[in-house]
């Protein structure tokens, strides 16, 4: 069987800079010919970072454990992406910029980050307790997508993580208000918003705002 490789596992943090689940649904080899075919196009990436994650279903992807919200922070699963978790991946960074490619164990998912430049504030899926953590990242409390930084799209029924993101500065806004015109958001406005989608199917076919979400290119705002 082939090689594969699917998109909830690849976020592409800057242009120089991927981050790659090692998944049920994404195999290191495939990311090893991806690193190889890369380099050889002279592609702008020039570092990976990669997570090896539980390969079980509640962990399809690396976007059902982190994504990233805003310039400065990321929404993630806690247990599974901050150091010393209960949970905790282990972490490898992949190196472009040498002849040979090479794959150096890091200490943890964010520190990797940092060092390459991208210093990320972590929001914890689920808030701080264990039980709301484990049952908000089943239903992709922590997969967002991100329309601009700092205005997200989430589920209603994740409320712990929806109160973590108030603590943080979010704006919580209902999709009605939105499309029967009793709110408006301006991303150019400086202000940080989660819109809540009203659904349950969709979480309940494992599949998050992110997941269901197109490729797309976001212009910087002036």
């Amino acid at each position: 069987m082939r090689p594969h490789i699917e998109g909830g596992d690849v976020l592409v943090l800057r242009e120089d800079l991927l981050a790659i689940g090692y998944s049920e649904r994404t195999e290191e080899t495939t990311i090893e010919r991806l690193s190889e075919a890369l380099k050889k196009a002279g592609s702008a990436v020039k570092h990976i970072i990669v997570m090896a994650i539980p390969h079980e279903r509640s962990f399809m992807h690396l976007d059902t454990l982190f994504t990233q919200v805003s310039e400065g922070e990321c929404l993630c699963y806690a247990p599974m992406v901050l150091a010393g978790g209960a949970e905790e991946a282990d972490v490898y960074s992949v190196d472009l910029t040498h002849d040979e490619i090479t794959w150096t164990p890091e200490k943890d998912f964010l520190s990797a980050l940092k060092k390459r430049g991208l210093d990320l504030a972590p929001i914890s899926c689920g808030g701080a307790d264990p039980i709301d953590e484990q049952r908000e990242q089943w239903t992709d409390g922590a997969n967002a997508f991100a329309v601009a930084p700092g205005v997200i799209i989430c589920y209603d029924r994740n409320e712990r993580t929806a109160d973590e993101l108030d603590r943080h500065g979010y704006e919580i806004v209902r999709d009605e208000d939105l499309l029967l015109g009793r709110r408006e958001i301006d991303p150019r406005g400086g202000k940080k918003y989660a819109i809540q989608l009203s659904t349950t199917e969709l979480a309940r076919a494992r599949g998050g705002p992110r997941c269901m979400t197109m490729p797309l290119v976001r212009e910087r705002l002036r």
